[in-house]
């Protein structure tokens, strides 16, 4: 078989069937996967064993023995264990469960195993009791079922006659039946639970009633509070230990989000962490200019490349975001923007559980009204104006491209002589008939769809805790022709050989598949360096997809008096198929850890986590395509016809990448309580990292034929040097091809840490930590070689004070906290590095730039934290707040900072930057109703943030690199807003708009107050018109419960922004308001938008003035759910239980501060681009189900 060549690698040429093969090796490797899962599954029900042998022992000493066996603890009413018969077993490796259907056999008594608790309760009796009264009343079974708030049903709950002292316990399903009599009083208790009783009434006897329905509500006590614990992903600590601010999502809001991503499922769900437009996460805004701004991700205790989307939401046990330096700092020179840690779900119960989620959503087609371009008539207008405002200069740029719209076609050809005025206008006439968009609309785009399905498979024993999961998401774009799919596979095992040894192991597996049309983001760009216009036809009457007449006509004149060339007739829908997009990606993570008890409150932790990736990224334009046939008919040869210097075949871009990471950690760990009142908790360990990403971008393959997987030979040099270019047949039409690229980063870190805290008396608590790490690339000057990361905090609790005694505060703890958190880059190092370029024809070489000078001052990133706040609980829980204050100060960022250029260069990038954030955060949750059948939950997360550069040395001296994002790897610029000392982070700056003059040309204010041209403008002459960072991010929540309905809505909120809206600026005869704009004089009264003109400088200037600036507030209901419980006992005895039907909606409502109808999350503005609309936020729709066996 015919192999091509991939540098030193050899692929097999059989590529029709890639993905099928792909999907089909996936399908393989699920058995294997669900084979090992339940294997872990069946070991682990398996391993409950216990060996006991006595005479006449008493249930206390049995029950003491199982526990040091199995770590099983009991649960029971001392009456019940006082009044048991002393018994006699011999028992050798038996399950737990046979041992325990022994000891209480005859003893009147029942069991419950609840996770590692064995609850113990009497059998109901059989016989009716004697009751006070002197008429006798004949005892009834009554049968029910006790659940939780949430619906999901209680085993072990005990129920108890307060009359005749006896009682039974719910089984696994939360059912009971109880013998009594009218006008017993039922006592139900649960531990966590707040006991309920209820009166036996005479109804409730009869014959025929349903089953009673019990529910408890979970108790709010101090106890509880200490019972959650954090994880910061190097400990577990209770929150009441915690010093530094942190945010805990809760999993039981995340649960009912059907959103297939786990970005948009944590929008809203913590204060301090906001979601960017981009899709970015930002923790306490933003602290770096140039290096890497999101936070760190932490999976099961260790930093996981790959991003969230690698995350099965499914399987998350807890969602924790560390904000200060106190709570981030253990994590040294990558915590400064945050730390996300993510804990995966550990099994839970001791049986087999098996769970299915599953949902189907679709988002609405896009409305392309929305992007507010011309119509088809506005702009055959514009176009014709366009060309006789410069007829010789567009006539010379027409010559030199070989597609242009219809409208200068036929401009050209009057001009020419070839058509008639007539001819002409009545073309004209017919073009601005058409409406191009609209076509658009309904045959490329549609609604999109989504699917997700999540199987999981748990089991927890005394000695083996097995979870596995399953996820599949598949995508279906709102453009046809684009889709993606994500397989996650997760297996997570906990094993404990012995007391004092506990072994983790865990695997994260991604497949992922994505497919589109490489052109797809010119179908709507109708700008004329484009082939579309808004005027075209694209399909027939009967909807069938059609050419349009893009190719000037002369060219296609050129071309067929050649001879033997490619058609070159242009189907913009069937072309778009023609020229696609995918990409393939694998990612591996596997970890584990072996933790072993030393002696009481010591105990030492190795483990690490290794991940490995490979992605393929491939462009391929068939040989058929527009694109391909335009290049290879224009390098056709003039002096030997029949010559093609570009060969027969598809064109083809590679790109194939690889990565690895691992992180390996040892640690010791100390936790003990002295004499009651003093708690230590110090852990110190060393870390090593790599992080290595390594991309190789193969040069284009020409000639290449995808069946056979073949390219052909080519000179790229002199190709691309236009060694050729007098021979070419169009040489105005040909595109350089790439050469290839190779890029490598290769970083290693090594750390030692060490945190601990002290508590006295639950009432004063002081942490503190510290972290050095070093690094391959940084650092590399020992004067800040060893400069640690570190941090100081402490905990008042004042509501534990003997002489505070307010009755409606629960809880009351002042904290305080300061530190340094750390950051660094991937893209700068102390060496010298040159980048070369393609070839020159003018110097018959390659040039080389300087891309990074020898610094070796280069250090990480700081950022100097101060964090004061409170936490407070009232009224036995029902209203929780938390309060926080902070301060960040960030220097030695890396920014430009000017040099001598007699190094061959003027600035250079390094530490000369600093910045502050300072906030407000506030979340709140209240339980305003709190009854049997009826709950209704607030919660509110608000955030505050005000942001300013206090040193950046970049000194604009040109006023458009203030607007047009210039340079934004250098200067840090974003969408047009800016970093300049003095102001806030991401400014935006604008002109003052003076008026158009009598020419319909803008005029302008100086900083004198005189009216000026645009290209007089100068720097001084701007004015700050606001910051693209919202100051305020609000959510609010609202979660209404009613017997088996549960409805939740989140509206979200962003205040304190400013955006520049779209417009015509004079050039850009696509925009809707070209039809306002300047035509003859004295217009210039009622219009603000400037004359048409080819070629104009309006365009640099007028679209950044003071009154394009709007309000970016806007307040949007992002979700709406509601879900119903099923009755479990439409399932009868199939075993399964809590299903619930969930109903969603997204996106539902915008209420924007600006006037045009824009939403803020919609605009964009490009490097050196104009602004503009994205497509629109559509409403989302999803039904899902869930169930459990």
């Amino acid at each position: 078989m015919q192999k091509p060549a991939y540098g030193n690698l050899y692929f097999s040429t059989r590529r029709r069937n890639r993905l099928p093969a792909q999907i089909s090796k996936i399908m393989r490797l699920l058995p294997i996967f669900l084979i090992t899962a339940l294997s872990s599954v069946h070991a682990a029900v398996s391993a409950q064993s216990v060996t006991l042998s006595g005479k006449n022992l008493s249930l206390k000493k049995v029950f003491s023995v199982i526990e040091k066996q199995t770590g099983y603890v009991l649960f029971s009413n001392k009456e019940l264990l006082l009044n048991a018969k002393n018994v006699s077993v011999s028992a050798t490796d038996l399950p737990l469960t046979k041992v325990l259907d022994l000891v209480l056999k005859n003893q009147g008594l029942d069991y419950v195993l609840q996770g590692k608790t064995i609850i113990l309760s009497g059998k109901p009796s059989t016989t009716p009791s004697a009751t006070p009264s002197s008429e006798v009343s004949v005892a009834a079974a009554i049968t029910g079922v006790v659940t939780d708030i949430e619906g999901r049903p209680l085993p072990g709950v005990s129920i108890q006659v307060k009359e005749t002292q006896k009682g039974v316990a719910t089984a696994a399903d939360g059912s009971f039946s109880v013998s009594a009599t009218e006008g017993n009083t039922l006592r139900f208790t649960y531990i966590g639970y707040t006991p309920r009783e209820i009166t036996v009434t005479a109804q409730m006897l009869k014959e025929g009633q349903p089953p009673l329905l019990v529910k408890l509500s979970q108790a709010s006590t101090k106890l509880d509070e200490v019972a959650i614990t954090i994880n910061t992903g190097y400990q577990s600590i209770s929150r009441e230990r915690m010093t530094g601010a942190y945010s805990s999502m809760q999993t039981k809001r995340l649960e009912g989000k059907l959103q297939p991503n786990l970005l948009s499922i944590i929008e809203g769900q913590a204060a301090g962490v906001a979601i960017t437009k981009e899709g970015k996460v930002e923790v306490r805004g933003r602290s770096t200019f140039l290096a890497n701004g999101e936070p760190l991700i932490v999976i099961d205790g260790y930093p996981a490349p790959g991003g969230l989307e690698t995350v099965n939401i499914d399987n998350v046990e807890t969602i924790t975001v560390l904000k200060d330096a106190v709570a981030a700092s253990i994590y040294g020179a990558r915590s400064s923007n945050g730390v996300i840690v993510i804990t995966t779900k550990t099994a839970k119960n001791g049986k087999l559980q098996i769970g299915y989620k599953g949902s189907t959503g679709m988002t609405l087609r896009p409305t392309l009204s929305y992007l507010n371009k011309t119509s088809g008539a506005d702009y055959v207008d514009a176009e014709v104006d366009y060309y006789n405002s410069d007829a010789a200069n567009v006539s010379w740029d027409y010559e030199g491209i070989g597609y242009y719209g219809r409208v200068t076609q036929l401009m050209v050809m009057k001009d020419q002589g070839l058509l008639s005025e007539d001819e002409v206008n009545t073309e004209l006439a017919q073009l601005r008939k058409n409406n191009t968009l609209d076509q658009l609309e309904r045959n490329l785009f549609r609604s999109s769809l989504t699917q997700q399905h999540n199987i999981s498979i748990s089991s927890n024993t005394d000695k083996f805790a097995t979870n596995a999961a399953i996820r599949y998401i598949a995508n279906q774009g709102n453009m046809k022709g684009i889709s993606n799919d994500r397989l996650i596979l997760d297996l997570k095992n906990d094993w404990k050989p012995s007391k004092h040894v506990t072994v983790k192991m865990f695997s994260n597996i991604n497949f992922f598949n994505s497919k589109s049309p490489m052109d797809a983001g010119d179908m709507l760009d109708f700008t004329n360096w484009k082939i579309m216009r808004p005027y075209y036809n694209i399909v027939d009457q009967q909807g069938n997809s059609q050419n349009i007449p893009a190719v000037r006509p002369d060219l296609i004149e050129r071309y067929n008096d050649y001879g033997g060339l490619k058609s070159m007739s242009y189907n913009p829908l069937k072309d778009l198929t023609m020229a696609t997009t995918s990409n393939q990606a694998f990612l591996a993570r596997l970890g584990g850890s072996i933790s072993v008890n030393i002696l009481d409150g010591l105990n030492a932790e190795a483990g690490g986590s290794w991940t490995r990736g490979s992605g393929m990224l491939r462009n391929l334009r068939q040989a058929n395509s527009f694109y391909v046939r335009s290049l290879y008919n224009a390098s056709s040869s003039v002096s030997n016809p029949g010559k093609h210097y570009l060969p027969e075949g598809a064109m083809m871009n590679e790109t194939r990448s690889q990565s690895e990471a691992y992180t390996f950690r040892a640690q010791i760990n100390y936790n003990k309580t002295l004499n009651r009142k003093h708690r230590i908790a110090v852990i110190a360990g060393s870390e090593v990292n790599k992080d290595l990403v390594d991309n190789n971008a193969a040069p284009t393959r020409v000639g290449y034929n995808e069946q056979a997987g073949t390219f052909a030979t080519f000179n790229y040099l002199d190709y691309n040097s236009n060694a050729y270019a007098a021979d070419f047949l169009f040489p105005e039409g040909i595109d350089v091809l790439s050469n290839g690229s190779y890029a490598l980063r290769d970083n290693r870190f090594f750390s030692v840490y060490t945190n601990g805290s002290y508590e006295f008396d639950n009432r004063f608590l002081v942490s503190g930590s510290v972290r050095i790490d070093q690094g391959n690339l940084f650092g590399t000057n020992p004067k800040y070689r060893y400069k640690p990361n570190w941090s100081v905090g402490g905990t008042y609790k004042l509501g534990q004070e003997k002489f505070f005694h307010v009755p409606w505060i629960d809880k009351l703890d002042i904290r305080a906290s300061y530190g340094i958190n750390g950051n660094i880059s991937f893209t700068q190092g102390p060496y010298l590095l040159i980048t070369p370029a393609n070839y020159s024809a003018i110097t018959g070489g390659i040039p080389y730039t300087i891309s990074s000078l020898p610094d070796n001052n280069l250090r990480w990133e700081r950022t100097l934290i101060t964090n004061v706040g409170t936490d407070v609980r009232l009224m036995r829980g029902r209203l929780n707040f938390t309060l926080d204050f902070y301060n960040k100060l960030s220097k030695d960022l890396l920014a430009p900072d000017f040099i001598d250029p007699t190094y061959g260069r003027f600035m250079i990038t390094r530490n000369a930057g600093t910045s502050r954030n300072t906030g407000i955060e506030l979340s709140l949750e209240s339980d305003v109703v709190k009854k049997d059948r009826f709950n209704w939950n607030v919660a509110f997360n608000g955030s505050y943030n005000r942001s300013k550069v206090l040193q950046f040395n970049y000194d604009y001296l040109n006023p458009n690199v203030l607007t047009f994002s210039y340079s934004s790897n250098l200067l840090g610029s974003n969408a047009g807003a800016v970093l300049k000392a003095g102001y806030p982070l991401d400014a935006i700056f604008s002109y003052q708009f003076a008026g158009l003059d009598n020419s319909g040309t803008p005029q302008y204010y100086a900083a004198d107050g005189k009216k000026i041209y645009g290209n007089d403008l100068a720097v001084k002459d701007m004015v700050y018109s606001g910051t693209a960072r919202p100051k305020f991010i609000l959510s609010l929540t609202n979660t209404v419960s009613y017997d088996r309905f549960d409805l939740s809505f989140m509206m979200i909120a962003k205040l304190g922004a400013v955006f520049r809206r779209d417009a015509f600026n004079g050039d850009n005869i696509d925009h809707k308001d070209v039809s306002l704009r300047w035509r003859k004089p004295g217009d210039e009264n009622h219009t603000i938008y400037p004359k048409l003109a080819a070629f104009s400088s309006d365009a640099w200037y007028f679209p950044y003035t003071s009154m394009m600036v709007q309000k970016g507030d806007f307040m949007k209901l992002r979700d709406l759910t509601l879900a119903y419980r099923l009755n479990n006992k439409i399932w009868g005895n199939t075993g399964l239980n809590s299903a619930r039907i969930y109903f969603q909606g997204r996106n539902l409502m915008t209420v924007a501060a600006n006037k045009y109808g824009i939403d803020p999350e919609t605009i964009e503005q490009s490097v050196n681009m104009s602004v503009k609309r994205t497509l629109p936020m559509r409403p989302e729709f999803y039904i899902g189900f869930s169930v459990n066996l």
